[in-house]
C-alpha cells in the first residue's frame, strides 16, 4: 500500500499532479474505517447523526452500497459465477 502523495518530484512534474486513481484506491481501501468512525460518532454523539432520517436514510445506504461496490473487481464476479 503506497499513499498517493508518496511520490517523487519527478514523478509529479511528469504527471503533472497527484495519482488521483492511487487516491481514490486508498480512500477506498480506508472505507471500513470511515463506516467505523461513523459509527462511534453515533455511539458518543447521537445528535450528530439524528437528522438523518426518512429519505435521508435511503440515500446514505445507497451511498455505502455504491462504496462497497467500487471495491469489487471482475474477478470477484467471476467467483460468484462459478
Amino acid at each position: 500500500f503506497k499513499l498517493p502523495w508518496k511520490k517523487d518530484t519527478q514523478e509529479v512534474k511528469k504527471e503533472g499532479g497527484w495519482d488521483w486513481k492511487r487516491v481514490s484506491d486508498a480512500l477506498t481501501s480506508l472505507f471500513p474505517l470511515w463506516v467505523i468512525c461513523s459509527v462511534a460518532v453515533g455511539i458518543v454523539k447521537p445528535k450528530l447523526v439524528t437528522w438523518l432520517d426518512g429519505d435521508l436514510i435511503t440515500a446514505a445506504v445507497a451511498l455505502v452500497m455504491v462504496a462497497t461496490g467500487m471495491t469489487l473487481e471482475v474477478m470477484d464476479f467471476r467467483n460468484i459465477l462459478r
